[in-house]
């Protein structure tokens, strides 16, 4: 299974790391899924629910008021307040 690696941090807290099989995200042009070898994207965030697989299947989830997601050469950044 393809994975890639995601980081979600604050400004003064990484809040998780680790590698994942797809991301979906809450964006300001609607709802986005993410699995590797994305092309690059930058998009901001809307309010709402984070969720990402890791390899074994389990699925987890952040809150989210808003924030910043970027995505190149197989890693996803994303950035909340």
């Amino acid at each position: 299974m393809n994975t890639f690696k995601l980081t979600i941090a604050r400004l003064d807290k990484e809040l998780f790391s680790g590698d994942i099989v797809s991301l979906t995200v809450p964006s300001e042009g609607g709802e986005m899924t993410l699995l590797a070898k994305h092309e690059p994207i930058i998009a901001k965030l809307k309010s709402g629910k984070i969720v990402f697989k890791d390899a074994q299947g389990n699925k987890q989830d952040f809150d989210l008021k808003k924030g910043i997601l970027e995505m190149s050469e197989n890693q996803a950044y994303i950035l909340v307040s």
